[in-house]
């Protein structure tokens, strides 16, 4: 829904007065949260009245005319687009991480409320970098029938998205894990052969990795928020805790051994750690890991780290 009129966001943006900015284009970009944060900063750190107006250099930096940053997972940090009045659409949001809009997943986020849409995209990795892990692991998967695959941490899974467009109707959903209930609804609705039943609802749990079924492409993007810069409450207690989740997660390419594996989650030199580290006591794997910036593929920022593992036969 739009924002009242005397509301925060609308109010805010009028302190900033970036008619300074000059006419702006239709595809201008706010992420106002973390805008506001910034404009709090300087005005604290210059000594600025509450209501200043910050300095067009930084004005520069808030209004994103070339690009749009990255999404996030919060329920109030969207894109405002200020030329238009309004926030961008679910369906804007779909084509930025390259989810063509006649996908049932595209018509599965776009059939709930928009809020929750894009916080669900927040966690989302982009479909073009995932179509290059899959790249990597799909020669080893089998070419004779359908290829059988499963997600841990699944959210609504454009890890799948990627595999869709690369292997058409070559492969079919197993089993899925997803904590969040109305995620999980549309993780289902996203993909037509998952039952809610194949839903699970704790990636550590004995039901979604020793007890699972055997798959053929298991992929897993663990929680990334202990690792995140933008956590500004990131601490040691929980990284070890994160990585304690990460080794119960494991348990399932541990016990199952699938043809291959892909792990995504954020760029940051405690999450390359501990996956790395985590991954390669897997033994009888062969690893591959790399950094895609979504920008290669479009106008959107969104850098993941992602690694892709074919087992030793």
């Amino acid at each position: 829904p739009p924002p009242p009129a005397d509301g925060r966001l609308r109010r805010g943006i009028a302190e900033w007065k970036i008619e300074r900015l000059g006419p702006l284009p239709p595809h201008a970009v706010v992420c106002y949260e973390r805008a506001a944060g910034r404009v709090a900063k300087w005005r604290e750190k210059s000594g600025a009245e509450l209501s200043a107006t910050p300095p067009v250099e930084l004005l520069r930096a808030l209004v994103h005319v070339t690009g749009v940053p990255t999404a996030v997972a919060s329920e109030a940090d969207h894109f405002w687009l200020p030329a238009l009045g309004r926030w961008a659409s679910v369906g804007e949001a779909l084509r930025m991480f390259a989810v063509p809009l006649n996908f049932p997943l595209a018509r599965s986020l776009l059939s709930i409320p928009a809020v929750r849409a894009m916080a669900i995209l927040g966690r989302a990795v982009h479909v073009e970098s995932a179509m290059r892990a899959v790249r990597i692991v799909l020669p080893a998967l089998p070419a004779w029938r359908a290829i059988r695959y499963a997600s841990a941490c699944s959210g609504v899974d454009l890890i799948g998205a990627a595999l869709e467009r690369l292997a058409p109707g070559r492969w079919y959903y197993a089993f899925a894990s997803e904590m969040k209930a109305d995620v999980a609804t549309a993780l289902v609705a996203a993909w037509p052969d998952l039952c809610i039943e194949d839903v699970r609802d704790d990636a550590r749990a004995a039901e979604a990795t020793v007890d699972a079924p055997e798959v053929d492409l298991w992929v897993f993007t663990p929680p990334c928020e202990a690792y995140s810069r933008r956590n500004h409450k990131r601490s040691v207690a929980g990284v070890l805790s994160a990585a304690t989740d990460l080794e119960l997660m494991l348990a399932y390419p541990r016990a199952r051994r699938p043809r291959a594996i892909i792990v995504e989650n954020v760029d940051e030199p405690e999450a390359r750690i501990a996956i790395s580290a985590a991954l390669l006591g897997i033994r009888d794997y062969e690893w591959q890991t790399f950094l895609s910036a979504a920008s290669e593929y479009g106008p959107v920022e969104r850098e993941r780290r992602f690694w892709a593992g074919v087992r030793r036969e």
